[in-house]
């Protein structure tokens, strides 16, 4: 990628200031094998959307996202556009969950990363969208989608996996199932839910695997639903999520479509990539083969 044009979109607080370190280490690589690399810092919620539109139209071969998956969300929305012509992406993980990068096979170590940069390897990935917002991970509903407001808000003070455990722990104590009618390729389910997770990649929560089997390039959503459950059924299923092996559990269903309609007795947020998104009623669309990523 000796020829070519590298911007990194870089969120200096992501991870605890990680990003900052990983994005510098990861420059002088760069720097030392002869790409031509930028680095372009965010500094408030919405930048990244922002330097990724403007950047779209300038003359870069690959835009990264350096950060966690709020980030990478941001970064992506403002990259893809409906004409289509854009940059290939990347990522740099260096957040709490870094979902998209674990399902691309992205390494963690700064020389290892720029090393698959100047190699420029690409693959096309599918893309959800829910409203005009694209997503890469997964869009939560229902008790999921609770945790990660809770992550979001802020209120646990701790990295990595950890955080999403004691989200899980906090948010169950108040948490009730609601009625959901879910309408997909698969028909229609219409019942009490503890959560609907529509996934296009694995993982969410940095490394709960929701949908074990999704793969972000098959042109479907595998929709993880959890019927009416106890707390202590939460409990016991909770722990086999790490596996996947959840999905085994007679109250866990995998559902597979393109696109799912949502509709609730009240209104209730999605979040997806961990940010939130929009209130039910919503349809969540696939996107097949909408960005062109950098991988292994």
């Amino acid at each position: 990628m000796a020829d070519n044009r590298l911007l990194i979109v870089a969120n200096p607080i992501s991870g605890s200031g990680r990003s900052k370190k990983l994005c510098e280490a990861v420059c002088l690589e760069l720097k030392q094998l002869g790409v031509d690399v930028e680095v372009r810092w965010t500094d408030q919620v919405g930048a990244a959307k922002r330097i990724a539109q403007e950047a779209s139209t300038e003359d870069w071969s690959v835009i990264a996202a350096c950060g966690g998956d709020g980030t990478v969300h941001e970064t992506i929305n403002g990259l893809v556009s409906d004409a289509g012509d854009q940059p290939a992406f990347a990522v740099i993980p260096a957040g709490k969950g870094n979902d998209l990068a674990r399902a691309l096979g992205m390494p963690n170590g700064a020389a290892e990363i720029a090393k698959l940069l100047k190699l420029d390897n690409r693959r096309s990935i599918d893309l959800g969208r829910i409203e005009g917002q694209l997503f890469a991970t997964v869009a939560t509903l229902g008790f999921d989608a609770e945790v990660a407001r809770t992550v979001h808000e802020g209120s646990i003070p701790f990295s990595g996996v950890i955080t999403y455990v004691l989200a899980v722990l906090k948010t169950l104590a108040t948490h009730r199932c609601q009625k959901m009618t879910l309408t997909g390729d698969f028909g229609v389910r219409d019942a009490k839910m503890f959560l609907a997770a529509t996934a296009n990649t694995s993982s969410y929560g940095g490394g709960m695997f929701i949908a074990p089997d999704a793969q972000p390039d098959d042109g479907l959503f595998d929709v993880c639903v959890i019927g009416e459950v106890s707390k202590f059924t939460v409990l016991r299923i909770f722990p086999k999520v790490f596996a996947g092996t959840h999905a085994t559990h007679p109250k866990v269903e995998i559902l597979r479509t393109s696109s799912l309609k949502i509709e609730t007795d009240e209104p209730f947020l999605l979040f997806a990539d961990g940010e939130p998104i929009v209130e039910t009623p919503t349809t969540i669309e696939m996107l097949p083969k909408a960005l062109e990523v950098v991988v292994p």
